[in-house]
């Protein structure tokens, strides 16, 4: 995407999205002479639909709609396309290319549900602000925290019993998509690796190779056109 009033800045991981709000209200505040808007463009990774709800209303976040940008570089012709132009002779087609990228997506499926499964456990958060003020305003002693603290720690029988239940409920709609979505649900970067070491003997390198492969697809998928559309039409 080339536009002359748009700057693409590699973000710091996808958990900073939820401040792209507070971004562009610094930057707005830094720069009176012109409105400067900030689009944060995160990989969806495991998160929760009403978490993708969240950041989206904030209307300066796009989450994707695959599970990280790679996924969105897994086409056949451009894969092929880029073996051979750096291996001369490996007469790599796009039907192989295809296979390779299937082979190593289905060795990735329990990956997928592994990463949902530990996405959705919660986080044991010992002390909050809350808690902290109402045991201060108790005057609470050591035991009286110890108490309170470890009250919130959950037994090691439910969170077992839950990870089961989750790992059974995520397998079960993991599978029942696959055959459809795996190029939307396995992390892209890992095919293209395990694609790459095969035809090529090395890994991936989401900096260098990224933009290459990026540039051997004709047209950016829909969902991005459109957002990207939108975002510069309004500026």
């Amino acid at each position: 995407m080339r536009h002359p009033r748009v700057a693409v800045l590699a973000g710091g991981g996808g958990a900073d999205a939820r401040q792209a709000d507070l971004l562009a209200r610094w930057l707005a505040d830094a720069d009176r002479l012109e409105e400067r808007r900030v689009l944060f463009v995160r990989d969806r990774d495991e998160l929760p639909e009403g978490e993708v709800a969240r950041l989206e209303k904030q209307g300066n976040v796009f989450v994707l709609p695959v599970r990280e940008v790679e996924n969105l570089l897994l086409d056949a012709d451009a894969v092929a396309g880029f073996v051979n132009a750096e291996r001369e002779g490996a007469g790599v087609t796009a039907e192989q290319a295809e296979t390779a990228m299937r082979k190593a997506a289905d060795e990735l499926e329990e990956t997928v549900v592994l990463k949902r499964v530990l996405a959705g456990l919660p986080s044991v958060r010992l002390a909050d602000n809350r808690l902290r003020g109402r045991l201060a305003r108790e005057r609470a002693d050591a035991d009286g925290v110890a108490a309170a603290v470890t009250a919130r720690i959950p037994l090691r029988e439910d969170v077992e019993a839950e990870i089961r239940r989750s790992w059974v409920a995520h397998a079960t709609a993991v599978r029942s998509v696959w055959d459809t979505d795996w190029r939307q649900l396995a992390p892209g970067a890992d095919v293209l690796k395990t694609v790459l070491q095969e035809f090529l003997g090395r890994g991936y390198s989401k900096d260098v190779d990224g933009p290459v492969l990026a540039r051997l697809i004709p047209q950016p998928p829909e969902a991005l056109r459109q957002v990207f559309d939108a975002f510069m039409a309004e500026g």
